[in-house]
């Protein structure tokens, strides 16, 4: 039974997740009907750098405020693996 209930609960949230992404992409790129694609090539240059600046802003905003214990974390993980963090 708690089986069937999370595989039920797992797929609503799915679904839920799927109808934000939709509602994300017609409000970003502003068409009505069609496929994201041809959304995007009918929208502005305008508001496609500006649906990509808005979608940029949490990164920054976080990478901004994280402690400086994070970013030391950071460095010492690029220094042991060779891997370049930025």
């Amino acid at each position: 039974m708690v089986l069937v209930a999370t595989g039920v609960a797992a797929g609503l949230f799915g679904a839920g997740l799927m109808y934000l992404l939709f509602s994300v992409e017609h409000l970003a790129f502003g068409y009505d009907t069609g496929d994201l694609e041809s959304g995007a090539r009918q929208a502005s240059d305008l508001r496609r750098m500006a649906s990509l600046v808005t979608a940029g802003r949490p990164g920054v905003i976080s990478r901004t405020l994280s402690s400086p214990q994070q970013r030391a974390t950071r460095r010492s993980a690029s220094a042991r693996t060779g891997v370049k963090l930025r």
